[in-house]
């Protein structure tokens, strides 16, 4: 009898800065296994530091999944956004972090997701 089961995808473990002036996007692809459930909602984690007043917004596939203020600190900060993944590909998608306002130092993202057994 099949089951569904926690995984997770490192999309990266450096850290990377990203400013509202340009505006300045970070890119990653990624794909997700087979039996992925594309119907479930998914966990983005990442640590974040050196804020300015930034206003950060995280895309998959074109699809807004975070959009968030948040203030001014440099004190390390483990973030956790639940998000949907529906439009998320097996083969490939891509995730794209950027600011709308100030500026963020963003790093060690993971995706969590559920899968088939």
């Amino acid at each position: 009898m099949g089951g569904n089961v926690a995984d997770y995808i490192i999309i990266t473990k450096r850290a990377f800065t990203i400013n509202a002036v340009g505006p300045e996007l970070k890119n990653f692809d990624f794909g997700v296994p087979g039996r992925f459930l594309d119907t479930q909602e998914a966990i983005i984690t990442f640590m974040l530091n050196d804020v300015r007043d930034a206003r950060l917004r995280i895309d998959i596939n074109g699809q807004q999944v975070v959009l968030r203020n948040y203030g001014t600190s440099n004190i390390d900060r483990c973030i956790q956004e639940v998000c949907d993944l529906f439009s998320a590909r097996r083969r490939k998608s891509r995730i794209v972090f950027s600011v709308t306002r100030g500026s963020c130092t963003i790093g060690d993202v993971v995706l969590w997701f559920q899968r088939g057994t």
